[in-house]
């Protein structure tokens, strides 16, 4: 329910600020902000990866106690393991863990959409339809990776390169994923132009030829253990039919025809252009190399905050106006209604009477502590599959 009522008032103040003009002050986004922060800080037990990461907080020393062995030879990245450990050397109640990451992950997320859009509150909106729930709950580690990478766009439209490698080494250290952002400069010089496509499908090609030698290669080249099996387990994942369809789908057909919109209907022309290409040329190279769509999350933000500009253009275009209404109604259903249903996925399968989003709904908070049995299921189902640790509450 608690969902629903957040959706219902930022529907509201959508239509209130973005679409009739109103001044969006400081103190309402502050108050937003905050919302946001306090229901993923002061979740108890709910989202998937974070029954994974509640008993992991409990192996990691506090600060004091930390020495390099331990921080080469976990599984996940350093800058994680030290963030866990100074938050461990606070509390040892993975609360305030949370908090501290929904303070960090929700302020950069903020204040990107503040930054990059006229139209705050359809920014949010889509923050919290199409992916709070994911970086919040779900891809903890990863979520701080892409708020860094978020950080970083600044210097790399400004070619301040050092700045742009060192927000990249510091989004490595906190996800392996982030090894993408490395190459991103080396494409910058041909992405605008016909010659982007050519590279990126011969990449392709090289890589679904050579994709086990490529993959073995980068292993080896790894020299923290902990990241080192992190990786192996992400680099052996593959595309299965209902994978591939969905792919083509949401990531390829549904944001390319987008695109084609902005771009030939209202002429709408965004400096993140490019990485809305590389968003589509990234699902396509993930439907033969599984592990590349973790490099999608990057890039999510981006699309969104894009799809949120678009639409307000889109709905003050002159060609448009006598139906304005109904195209924006249905460019926002293509993606909402993928969205529907990737996350009402039957896991009955799994546990009767649940779906996907039995990992989030119903909600549950510190305060309360209610233990939801279906979602200890079924997360204990996916641990099994997925060789993880299930501590039973």
């Amino acid at each position: 329910m608690i969902y629903l009522i957040i959706l219902f008032f930022l529907v509201l103040f959508t239509i209130q600020y973005d679409v009739n003009g109103y001044r969006v002050s400081n103190s309402l986004v502050f108050i937003w902000w905050l919302i946001f922060v306090l229901l993923a800080g002061l979740r108890y037990r709910v989202g998937g990866d974070t029954f994974s990461y509640m008993i992991s907080y409990k192996t990691i020393p506090s600060i004091e106690n930390l020495t390099y062995k331990q921080l080469v030879s976990n599984v996940y990245q350093p800058f994680w393991v030290i963030l866990s450990s100074l938050c461990k050397s606070v509390s040892k109640d993975f609360t305030f863990f949370q908090l501290i990451h929904a303070i960090i992950t929700n302020s950069i997320i903020f204040y990107f959409i503040r930054k990059n859009s006229n139209y705050f509150f359809t920014g949010i909106l889509f923050y919290f339809i199409f992916y709070y729930l994911y970086f919040n709950m779900e891809i903890l580690r990863e979520t701080l990776a892409i708020c860094v990478f978020l950080l970083s766009l600044k210097y790399f439209f400004s070619n301040k390169w050092l700045k742009y490698y060192i927000l990249c080494f510091i989004a490595f250290m906190f996800h392996l994923s982030a090894i993408l952002l490395f190459f991103l400069p080396l494409f910058k010089s041909i992405w605008t132009s016909r010659s982007y496509i050519i590279v990126f499908f011969t990449i392709l090609i090289i890589l679904i030829l050579f994709k086990n030698t490529i993959l073995s290669n980068i292993l080896s080249l790894i020299p923290i253990e902990g990241i080192r099996l992190s990786a192996s387990k992400y680099l052996g994942a593959k595309a299965n039919l209902n994978g591939i369809i969905y792919i083509s789908v949401v990531k390829i057909f549904i944001p390319g025809f987008i695109f084609y919109i902005s771009e030939n209907i209202i002429g709408y022309k965004s400096i993140f252009r490019p990485f809305l290409y590389l968003y589509i040329l990234i699902s396509i190279i993930s439907i033969f190399l599984g592990p590349f769509y973790r490099f999608e999350n990057y890039i999510t933000p981006i699309y969104f905050l894009f799809l949120a500009n678009m639409m307000h253009e889109l709905f003050h275009c002159p060609r448009v106006r006598s139906f304005r209404y109904t195209i924006v109604f249905l460019i926002f259903l293509l993606p909402f209604s993928m969205q529907i249903i990737t996350i009402g996925k039957d896991t009955s399968e799994r546990v009767p009477g649940t779906r996907f989003y039995s990992f989030w709904y119903p909600y549950s908070s510190v305060i309360n502590k209610k233990i939801d049995i279906k979602r200890e299921q079924l997360f204990s189902s996916y641990a099994r599959t997925n060789n993880l640790i299930y501590e039973k509450k």
